[in-house]
This record gives structure tokens, sequence and C-alpha cells, in this order.
């Protein structure tokens, strides 16, 4: 798939990983996740995809080459902005977590303080 859609896609497609590169042509040609699985360096996919295979080769590239780079364009944004939100939810998470942190930080400051005068007061 890699070096069947390489040269039709623009530069800032054609730089992704192999990988990465075969799953946006799959996503854009449409096919059903549950039907194929990714490898690191091979696609598998499920029985009875033969004549998905067969159109792929079969199929003339310059007439649905501008829809296939649109929809890979739409793909890799929605991945980038994806990837943008968990970065941004994990930024939550770990001020809560900050948070918390201080906060037990605290406590145990403040118990150790009450234990030393509860110490010191019953020596006494």
């Amino acid at each position: 798939l890699y070096n069947m859609y390489v040269n039709l896609m623009p530069e800032a497609i054609r730089h992704l990983p192999a990988s990465q590169f075969c799953e946006a042509i799959l996503m854009a040609l449409e096919l059903d996740r549950t039907q194929y699985a990714l490898g690191v360096t091979r696609v598998f996919f499920k029985a009875g995809q033969l004549a998905f295979l067969e159109q792929l080769t079969g199929r003339d590239m310059s007439a649905g080459g501008i829809d296939l780079v649109a929809k890979v364009k739409k793909w890799l944004v929605r991945r980038r902005w994806r990837k943008a939100c968990s970065v941004v939810n994990i930024c939550v998470k770990l001020m809560e977590m900050n948070v918390g942190m201080q906060h037990f930080k605290r406590i145990r400051k403040a118990a150790s303080v009450m234990n030393l005068i509860n110490r010191t007061w019953l020596r006494k």
C-alpha cells in the first residue's frame, strides 16, 4: 500500500511513517477497521478481503487521488487533535495529582507537628 500511494500524496503526508501512512490510506478508502489489523510491517486482512485488494491494485489512482488526499489530510488532522486532547487531559490529571500531593504534604506536616506536641505534653 505504501509504495502504491506514496507518490500521489503531498509532501506533508509522504513523510509519515509507513505504518501511519497505511492506516491513513485504509481509513481514506473507508475500509472497516474490523476487517484488518495493522502489524509492525504488514497489514493483515480478514478472510474475504481479497476482492478489496484486487480492487485496490486495479484502481486508476489519477481519478480518485484528490479525494483520497483530502480524506487522508482530514484523518491526519483528527489524529493530531485527539493526541493534543490526550496531552491536555494528562496535564490536567497531573496538576490534580500535584494539588492532591500538596494537600497530603500539608496534612502530614500538621500531623507530625501534632505528634511532636503530644509527645512533649505527655512527658510532663
